[in-house]
């Protein structure tokens, strides 16, 4: 199989705040809105935004960060 038949590439639109862990402290995210990844093509939740389809995704999800973002966090 190819490579580019399994993953898709799209930006990040939005992130929560994170993940707690078992002590309740929360695990900030590795990725920033902006960056470009690379996703599993079957992973992901559809949802309908104003009319578009979009698809959330867990951090777990995501391959990879092709380019990302620079900001004052980085």
């Amino acid at each position: 199989y190819r490579v580019e038949e399994k993953v898709l590439h799209g930006y990040v639109r939005a992130i929560g705040p994170g993940k707690q862990n078992e002590e309740g402290v929360t695990i900030p995210l590795e990725i920033s809105v902006g960056d470009r990844v690379a996703v599993d093509r079957v992973a992901g939740n559809p949802v309908e935004v104003d009319g578009k389809t979009l698809k959330i995704y867990n951090e777990k999800d995501i391959i990879c960060v092709i380019d990302e973002v620079k900001n004052e966090n980085n």
